[in-house]
């Protein structure tokens, strides 16, 4: 299936109400449209899908970070947690801490009540991306090249490889392996917990925008207009799954089907 919105996107994720689409003209759930017009770059799900979360702001002036009830269309808090605009959002796997990813250089850590946020510090630019492994661990991609790893509010380690911005990072479903995607083209293997990066995949005909590790797959959407399937021990691409005419911004899995959303706001299900 081919959807074509006709509206800017910048995220999409699966929710218990339904598909949910950032664009230009607000925030989509299933059929039903939450709040106003606003500047959205970031949404993600709570570990329950009852929960939306819609980061985003104005670069240079605030980050707003925004909760939605998706049942009810309610909107359950509203915060201006940062003094530049957020670029990602995450949460903790218990669903009680939203992390946010700012251009002000910190990361955000605010209770699921909205109330007692901290920052973490210790990236020299811009924070672009964020994952959370299933033990809590917290990975945060920076314009300054790096990833950070944080616990309980303190930073771990740095990883150091990529030649570009970091732009992406999922964790393997087991925790063991991150998986960060960059502006130099290429997807980086980690063993996150020794510090040691494992393997290279290259071949990519961009920079990497978003990644998606599932059981089953490890799957890339390039600034190229590609989805690619990508296999994590051998360091390749498998195959090219699906391409787009524009950026990829989003990908999730849906009731298992892969669904894959461009900046022109294109909308691909399998």
């Amino acid at each position: 299936m081919i959807a074509a919105l006709l509206l800017a996107a910048t995220d999409l994720c699966a929710t218990g109400a339904g598909l949910a689409v950032a664009t230009d003209a607000g925030l989509a759930v299933g059929e039903a449209m939450l709040g106003e017009v606003r500047p959205i770059v970031a949404i993600e799900a709570s570990p329950d899908g009852e929960l939306l979360a819609e980061a985003g702001g104005l670069a240079g002036e605030y980050g707003s970070l925004r909760l939605w009830d998706v049942t009810t269309g309610d909107l359950v808090f509203e915060r201006q947690v940062h003094d530049d605009v957020i670029y990602d959002v995450a949460w903790s796997p218990d669903g009680g801490t939203l992390y946010t990813a700012s251009a002000d250089h910190t990361v955000g850590v605010i209770p699921a009540s909205g109330e007692g946020a901290t920052f973490l510090e210790g990236h020299s630019d811009q924070v672009l991306c964020l994952a959370v492994a299933p033990d809590g661990t917290l990975a945060s991609g920076s314009l300054d090249r790096t990833i950070r790893l944080w616990s309980e509010g303190e930073c771990l380690r740095t990883l150091s490889s990529h030649t570009d911005r970091v732009t992406c990072l999922a964790f393997s479903p087991d925790g063991t392996q991150l998986a960060s995607g960059a502006a130099d083209r290429t997807v980086r293997i980690w063993q996150h917990d020794i510090g040691r990066m494992r393997r290279i995949i290259r071949d990519h005909g961009g920079a990497v925008l978003c990644l998606i590790w599932s059981e089953d797959e490890l799957l890339s959407g390039c600034a190229d207009g590609a989805v690619r399937a990508l296999d994590p021990l051998r360091a390749r691409v498998d195959s090219v799954l699906r391409r787009h005419d524009d950026w990829i911004r989003g990908m999730a899995r849906v009731d298992g089907a892969l669904v894959t959303i461009d900046a022109s706001g294109v909308l691909k299900r399998e």
